[in-house]
Formats: structure tokens, C-alpha cells, sequence
């Protein structure tokens, strides 16, 4: 019993930190950019167990990028619940979508992730819950807002698409045009755009 529970705690940790490291890479490198390898010698244990944890590289990106969703829709929700005034909300909902989704770090992570969804149908199913949840987190914003008569009528989850929509676009552009982004620019821009458009 002991040598089994002995095994089994090993292997969870061996998964961490498979986890952690490619984590770690993809952060910085980028997912097509990292190699198998690169991530089990970060991570100190042999191909076969990333492998036989995850079977391919992309499972394993996958569930990393699902549960930093979660992190990020934990996050976010507990913020959003410290504020009582729908403007406030938004306001905060704003900064934190701005400095997380267009920090370096972030983006070159989740960068494979916006490009796999608009390819794969499976991939979308596979994370529709979480995408989901997050989505109407933001659109919840929207739709207290016009419940307290705070903001116009508008469609919610079409406005909360169109916010991480810029977001992503923003981030594209930046590649693009080779510049860096302003964040407190930034975050004027989607304060006219969403807060003073919405209000009443």
C-alpha cells in the first residue's frame, strides 16, 4: 500500500512539473517554438512520461491553457465581486482584460490557442465550458449594468465579444506594425469606447 501510494504521489509530481515547465517555455518561447524535449529536460524527467501523461505536445498545451482559464476566470470573478457599482465593475474589468491579454508573456502563450480554436471544431467543443463561463462573466457586467439602469441597452455578449475581440486585435496589430502597446492608452480608448458609450 505504502510503495503504490509511494508511485503514485511521484508520478502526480513528475506531471506537475511537465506542466510547469512547458508552461514556463511556452510563455517565452511560444508553443511552436518548444520543443518535447526542451520541456522534459526543464522539467528533469524522460519523453515517455510526457507521453503517457499527455500523449501529444498539444494535449498538453491544451490542458495548460484550460487551466489557466479557470485561474483567470477565478480571478477575475473575485475582483469583480469586491465592487458593487456596475461602472466600477467595468472599469476594473477593463484594466485587468488590459494588462493581462496584452502583456509579452501572456499573449505569446495564448496566441496558438486563438489560432487552433478558429481551425479546430474539436479543440473549441473540448473548452466551449470554460470559454463560456468567462464570456458570460464579462457579459454579467453588461447586463447588470443595464439592469441598474446604468448603462444603455445593448446585447451583452456581443459587447463582451467585441471587447476581448480588440484585445486580441490589439495584440495582432502590435505584431504587425511592430510597435509596442501603450496600456494606459489602451485603456482610454476602452473606457470612451465602453464605459462612456454605454452610460446613460
Amino acid at each position: 500500500m505504502y510503495n503504490v501510494m509511494y508511485v503514485m504521489m511521484k508520478d502526480n509530481s513528475a506531471k506537475d512539473k511537465i506542466k510547469e515547465a512547458a508552461a514556463a517555455l511556452f510563455a517565452i518561447k511560444g508553443f511552436k517554438e518548444t520543443s518535447v524535449q526542451e520541456i522534459t529536460s526543464q522539467a528533469g524527467v524522460n519523453k515517455a512520461l510526457l507521453f503517457y501523461y499527455f500523449h501529444t505536445k498539444d494535449n498538453l498545451y491544451y490542458e495548460i491553457v484550460k487551466e489557466k482559464l479557470k485561474t483567470d476566470f477565478d480571478v477575475l470573478s473575485g475582483l469583480l465581486a469586491s465592487y458593487a457599482d456596475p461602472v466600477d465593475k467595468l472599469k476594473v474589468l477593463i484594466d485587468l482584460l488590459t494588462e493581462t491579454y496584452t502583456s509579452e508573456q501572456k499573449m505569446v502563450f495564448f496566441m496558438p490557442f486563438h489560432e487552433s480554436l478558429a481551425q479546430y471544431k474539436e479543440l473549441r467543443d473540448s473548452l466551449k465550458k470554460e470559454i463560456d463561463l468567462f464570456l458570460n462573466l464579462i457579459a454579467d457586467v453588461f447586463t447588470e449594468g443595464i439592469e441598474k439602469k446604468a448603462f444603455r441597452t445593448i446585447d451583452p455578449i456581443l459587447t463582451a465579444k467585441s471587447l476581448m475581440g480588440l484585445l486580441i486585435g490589439f495584440y495582432k496589430a502590435k505584431i504587425l506594425f511592430d510597435e509596442t502597446i501603450d496600456q494606459r492608452r489602451l485603456k482610454s480608448f476602452l473606457y470612451i469606447l465602453f464605459v462612456e458609450g454605454l452610460l446613460l
